[in-house]
């Protein structure tokens, strides 16, 4: 069996200075993988989706300004638009005439923008577990004021809750919770989800705070009818956070969109289905890209 891939982030300058992690594996000829994270995940999301296709793809992707690796930006610009820029800055670094895109969660919609701001950047859209825009306006609006109230509290308590969350986060007890309550799958890997969690709890909670408002103020939808790219969206059946009538929406309006639902997935499908994910991502290059 091949040793685990373990990426090493290099570091590039954006528009406003800020300094990016960016993350590269594989044969530089290769067809390029650009990989856009949720927001509270990094590039480790995506273990399952590199193992698999390492031998014929070259996978790229960047941590979110003041997230993770990444430094916080010096003008505290955490507005889509910026998380846009970065994007674009990260694919241009990579030098690629056109990538096969794959966004998850928030990365959904970054994925949206830089698909409208550079088409011939795009030549395929991979969309999972996300929404083109608005995700509380549209799905939970009654929950948008206590959303922000809750980052808001989070923010401020982070200090004090990172000592507990630290030894809880060593042991899968309140994973194994999740699952029982549903809101997790019981396919879930548990190595991987605790390792993106512990790494999540370190986070800077101000900066958290933030991004979170720019994306669920955030709107794509203009964008939905205007893509030529060939697009693939995947959904879970019991995901809370971006429920499947976003999923639907975009196989609508996106021309000539696959949509494929993993019934039993959560928002976490790539650590939780990843066979099924590959599957469906294996059929759509070869059938839609050439891949």
């Amino acid at each position: 069996m091949a040793p685990p891939i373990h990426f090493q982030p290099s570091y590039i300058e954006s528009f406003d200075g800020t300094k990016l992690a960016v993350y590269e594996h594989g044969d530089k000829n290769a067809p390029l993988f650009f990989l856009v994270n949720g927001l509270g995940g990094n590039i480790d999301t995506w273990k399952f989706v590199v193992d698999h296709f390492k031998d014929r793809f070259r996978f790229a992707g960047y941590d979110y300004r003041g997230m993770f690796n990444s430094f916080s930006p010096p003008t505290h610009d955490f507005t889509m638009k910026a998380h846009v820029c970065d994007a674009l800055t990260a694919l241009e670094y990579f030098a690629s005439s056109d990538a096969v895109v794959l966004g998850w969660s928030m990365g959904v919609q970054v994925a949206l923008e830089i698909a409208g701001a550079a088409p011939h950047k795009v030549k395929a859209l991979i969309l999972a577990n996300g929404a083109y825009g608005r995700p509380l306006d549209r799905a939970m609006p009654r929950l948008k004021p206590l959303a922000t109230k809750a980052m808001a509290l989070l923010a401020a308590t982070a200090p004090m809750l990172r000592p507990i969350a630290r030894p809880a986060l060593a042991t899968p007890i309140l994973l194994k919770l999740a699952k029982k309550a549903g809101i997790v799958s019981k396919h879930l890997d548990e190595g991987v989800f605790l390792g993106l969690a512990r790494q999540f709890a370190e986070l800077d909670f101000d900066n958290y705070r933030d991004c979170v408002d720019a994306l669920i103020n955030h709107d794509a939808e203009h964008l939905l009818d205007g893509i030529k790219a060939p697009t693939l969206i995947l959904g879970g059946g019991r995901d809370f956070f971006t429920p499947l009538s976003f999923s639907q929406e975009m196989a609508r309006r996106i021309r000539g969109a696959q949509l494929h639902i993993i019934q039993d997935a959560s928002h976490y499908c790539a650590v939780e289905y990843p066979e099924q994910l590959n599957r469906y991502i294996d059929r759509f290059l070869k059938e839609r890209v050439n891949l």
